[in-house]
């Protein structure tokens, strides 16, 4: 079934676009100013504005909890706030973990109403051309470095590293140890966005907010390896809210 959604008020970014949507199989086919010569039912969404919905990461999802609880958690933290896919981790501690973690990750959350994507988490020590090649495997969208010592970042192989993460080249993401002052985190992003770009390695140069929305340019870091899965959904999908 096809209709048009009319008088739509999308709001890309921070500026707002008065549009015309085409919708066929519940699949946006085509957007315009205005679809004149189709017959299609016309929805008129003039009192609402349309955004993309939102991609959030979360790594403090309840799957231990009860059923109940896991439920209140997903609407509350997720559906209440327009998200549509939640980004979350799996701690690997051993190379041997891997396989049978992001599998019973999985399965832990087969009940999310939600779509999930499934990163990893490791101490730098299995940050190494092995694991990193059992991660594309896996089709892995992304590797958070749970950094303990500045300092250690700059022995690891990076160049090794760098080659093994080719052509998929999934980011690296850092968890940087925790510091009292503001102006402390950021010497330390510093000297990670200053480490990784010298090295060339794929990676994000900021810490993720937990929980926290994830920006367009982290997805955007992400898309290749996800095959471009959130970006669709960013730009495809929309929640709807009330003038």
């Amino acid at each position: 079934m096809a209709y048009i959604i009319d008088n739509v008020h999308l709001l890309k970014g921070q500026a707002f676009t008065e549009t015309s949507i085409l919708v066929e199989d519940q699949r946006i086919i085509s957007t315009t100013s205005k679809f004149e010569r189709y017959n299609y039912m016309r929805m008129d969404a003039d009192n609402y504005i349309m955004t993309p919905t939102h991609v959030l990461f979360d790594t403090n999802i309840p799957i231990k909890e009860s059923f109940k609880e896991r439920k209140e958690y997903y609407l509350r933290n997720f559906i209440l706030k327009g998200c549509t896919v939640v980004f979350t981790t799996v701690k690997i501690q051993f190379e041997r973990q891997l396989e049978e973690e992001l599998k019973q990750a999985k399965s832990n959350l087969l009940d999310s109403p939600i779509d999930f994507v499934l990163g990893v988490s490791i101490p730098p020590r299995l940050l190494n051309p092995g694991f990193i090649r059992k991660c594309k495997k896996m089709k892995v969208p992304a590797i958070f470095l749970e950094i303990d010592e500045m300092n250690s970042l700059k022995t690891m192989p990076w160049g090794w590293i760098k080659e093994a993460l080719f052509p998929y080249n999934c980011p690296v993401i850092p968890i940087l140890p925790e510091s009292k002052h503001n102006k402390g985190r950021q010497l330390q992003l510093n000297v990670w966005s200053d480490l990784m770009k010298k090295e060339k390695v794929p990676a994000v140069y900021e810490d993720l907010a937990n929980p926290g929305p994830v920006s367009r340019s982290i997805l955007k870091k992400t898309e290749s390896s996800l095959k471009s899965q959130i970006c669709i959904v960013v730009e495809n999908l929309a929640i709807i809210y009330t003038i």
